[in-house]
């Protein structure tokens, strides 16, 4: 059977508090054997107070319980609103609102990161290392139109602590555990010094886990290893302000996925960037300057046996996802408020090929281009405000405009091995589609009003509109089911 799917596609926000909220749980005991004039049981009352998140949450790991986190991912699920999945020990893949995928948007210190997996064994939140002092900010839904291409179910950025915190001299610290259920352990370890202006921080990580036991005594495979490590320099100057180069990676080694008909022995995740973070002294109109670049690529690898005992088909998929954007913004002091507007772009590439073999040997034939060499390239113009309306009210209103263009460069490339076919021809037979370049302009835009009606409670209201273009898997992924090797 043959599958093939080609389709054209189409975030500081303001903080709610909200007010404790009390619970209350009656239990009534039926007087079954009990005479009619007899009391009924008198409830039981238990009340607690509980803070309700509000549509943007900021924490540091070193603030929340719990065991050290498998991956960001895990880490993210522990807060309201936000639930996660995965296939494996590893990969855990979050949602919210409903929403899950590319519809939500996770940043790692500035920079985009895309899975490189057409199965989805390494989401975005998966392949970021994550520290103690970290701060990771949760935007349910769509926040501000400042943060990059759309994402309707929200944002996550993960940054590094205030490089301003680091005082001279040399500091560190490390930190290591073990769970007993699958032997997980980990180690990690932090290192930071200053000098004046300059500073230079670094850290290195290691986990590995076995298959965990289920209730009923069962192995499953969830086995992993991960280890990474990064190295960030700067210097700061003014008005707090830090022009930095930094640059890490991230590694995952023989993971095993129970729920997949493949695991990975390798996926490997590097990232490179650099930015100036410019604060002009009070009194300007420009008040502030972002400029960034960055990097990510993502190389993966899925096989059904190298890990496993195979089946009677050996299969191989080789893939890679590499980002590259940029961000220039400025906030003017205007009318009271702050007026933001920039410029960011971003482009992703993602290439995967399918081998298999019935022959019980390596897969060496490309079988399937499973992402023809797709590009997406969108930049993205965009127009904030945000002012006081009262002591007790603010408002925000926001514009932004995205100009995407896509491409498959691969789609008339013709794999081999009995019954190969192009990506183009199976869009034809299966959609009748043949154009897979596609340009779009996409508008969003955002309005929210915010009242404080005291010191613990706030209210808001607002409209607001998200236009997300599709992703690789959405618009090009290909699979000849009916093609084999010999």
């Amino acid at each position: 059977m043959s599958l093939a799917h080609f389709s054209a596609g189409r975030r500081a926000a303001l903080r709610a508090a909200a007010a404790p909220a009390a619970l209350a749980i009656a239990f009534a005991v039926p007087a079954t054997h009990a005479r009619a004039e007899e009391p009924a049981s008198r409830p039981i009352v238990i009340e607690g107070d509980q803070a309700l998140p509000g549509p943007l949450e900021r924490m540091t790991p070193a603030d929340t319980n719990g065991p050290a986190p498998r991956d960001a991912g895990e880490f993210l699920s522990r807060l309201e609103g936000v639930t996660s999945g995965r296939l494996g020990g590893h990969g855990n893949e979050i949602s919210m609102r409903g929403l899950t995928q590319d519809n939500i948007a996770v940043i790692s210190d500035g920079a985009y990161v895309f899975g490189g997996c057409p199965n989805r064994m390494d989401p975005p939140s998966s392949l970021s290392a994550l520290l103690p002092d970290d701060v990771v900010t949760v935007a349910r839904g769509y926040q501000s139109v400042t943060d990059g291409p759309p994402a309707p179910g929200g944002t996550v950025t993960i940054d590094r602590a205030d490089p301003y915190d680091i005082a001279d001299g040399l500091s560190g610290g490390i930190e290591g555990g073990i769970e007993s259920n699958g032997e997980t352990r980990y180690v990690s370890a932090q290192a930071r010094a200053g000098l004046g202006g300059a500073y230079v921080r670094g850290f290195a990580n290691a986990k590995k886990a076995g298959n965990y036991e289920d209730g009923d005594g069962r192995d499953v495979r969830s086995a992993f290893k991960q280890y990474g490590g990064g190295l960030e320099a700067g210097w700061r100057y003014g008005n707090h302000s830090v022009v930095s180069l930094s640059s890490d990676v991230d590694i995952v080694e023989d993971a095993l996925f129970a729920g997949a008909g493949m695991d990975s022995p390798w996926t490997a995740a590097r990232t490179v960037k650099a930015s100036l973070d410019h604060n002009f002294d009070e009194g300007s109109l420009v008040t502030t300057l972002e400029v960034s670049a960055y990097g990510s690529f993502v190389e993966h690898l899925m096989d059904n046996y190298s890990l496993r005992t195979p089946g009677m088909m050996r299969m191989r998929t080789d893939a890679n996802s590499d980002t590259y954007g940029g961000r220039l913004a400025a906030g003017l002091d205007v009318i009271g408020g702050v007026l933001t507007l920039g410029v960011d772009h971003r482009t992703n590439n993602r290439n995967a090929e399918s081998r298999s073999n019935m022959m019980g040997g390596a897969p060496v034939t490309i079988t399937n281009y499973t992402w023809p060499d797709m590009f997406i390239r969108d930049t993205g113009l965009f127009g904030e405000y945000e002012a006081p309306v009262d002591a007790g009210t603010s408002l925000k209103l926001g514009l932004r405009a995205d100009f995407v263009s896509v491409e498959a460069k691969r789609a008339d490339w013709l794999p081999g091995g009995m019954g190969a076919i192009t990506a183009r021809q199976l869009y034809a037979t299966y959609y009748g589609v043949t154009d897979t370049d596609r340009e779009e302009t996409n508008v969003s835009a955002l309005a929210r009003v915010t009242h404080d009606f005291n010191d613990s409670i706030s209210g808001w209201i607002g409209a607001a509109r998200a236009v997300r273009t599709a992703d690789a898997t959405e618009r090009g992924i290909v699979r000849n089911g009916n093609q084999h090797s010999s």
